[in-house]
């Protein structure tokens, strides 16, 4: 059964692929000739990674405050989210129109990083090598111009069940730009435990790992927005603490669960 259900999944996958390239390679030559913008492009991409999901057989339940994702739709914000997956980008981009920053290696996947980097996506080295001036920059016209930018503060995947630190640097985008801070929250089944599938198992790749997801069955995946947050008058430091305690409450974790390391810093800031 497992090895149809692959099989099944695989051919319906390959084939949304497919139609993804055309649909980027489109929307890239009507995005030149300025018959589209980039936030229209935000919306078909956010039916695409819908249907992938269909394909592979996540299912997503949203959970929204007062504010929820129709007051993201009308402003550009900050969106920052915990991170279990490499599928988190597609779970969180079927919720909300976002552009993404991803890590640097993904630009050079086949086909992937080509798509990913014409769609809006940036990318940012391990360890804060590369342009981080002229990645803010990029970071800051989105937000500028109505569009959200999703990262993701704790630097690399975990397995769910607890909160890495945040790192505080890219706040600064939410500082410089006077734009809201969106926490969300994304959490794989039921349990606070780690997911039996979703994080990457000893030494498997993104390739096995779908592979491995795809022959699980149906995965309930939860999303939640919390409270956005003014950035005025604060610190980056600041921002990224509250961030990490709203992400931490939305995912009902206990304190022991949450690590904080820049705590310090952040109340000696003024």
């Amino acid at each position: 059964m497992g090895t149809w259900r692959i099989a099944y999944k695989s051919f319906l996958v390959v084939w949304l692929l497919i139609i993804g390239f055309i649909i980027v390679l489109s929307t890239t030559l009507l995005r030149v000739i300025h018959v589209i913008q980039s936030k229209h492009i935000q919306m078909i991409v956010k039916i695409w990674y819908q249907i992938f999901l269909w394909c592979i057989d996540l299912k997503v339940f949203v959970k929204q405050n007062n504010q929820g994702a129709n007051n993201i739709n009308n402003k550009g914000a900050v969106v920052v989210a915990n991170h279990v997956s490499w599928i988190d980008i597609i779970v969180l981009g079927s919720v909300i129109p976002t552009h993404f920053l991803s890590k640097a290696e993904v630009r050079k996947w086949p086909l992937i990083g080509w798509m990913a980097h014409q769609v809006g996506t940036l990318f940012i080295q391990r360890g804060g090598g590369g342009d981080v001036e002229l990645l803010k920059k990029q970071m800051l016209h989105y937000v500028n111009t109505q569009q959200n930018i999703l990262f993701f503060p704790e630097g690399k995947t975990g397995k769910g069940d607890k909160l890495m630190a945040f790192r505080p640097r890219l706040f600064s985008i939410a500082v410089d730009s006077g734009a809201n801070i969106q926490p969300m929250s994304i959490k794989y089944g039921n349990q606070k435990a780690a997911h039996e599938v979703i994080p990457y198992q000893l030494k498997q790749n993104t390739f096995n790992n779908l592979l491995t997801v795809m022959a699980f069955g149906q995965i309930d995946v939860y999303v939640s927005f919390g409270q956005q947050i003014d950035p005025s008058n604060k610190t980056r430091d600041q921002l990224a603490i509250n961030t990490q305690n709203q992400i931490a409450s939305l995912l009902e974790f206990t304190p022991e669960q949450v690590r904080q390391r820049y705590q310090r810093k952040a109340q000696s800031t003024v």
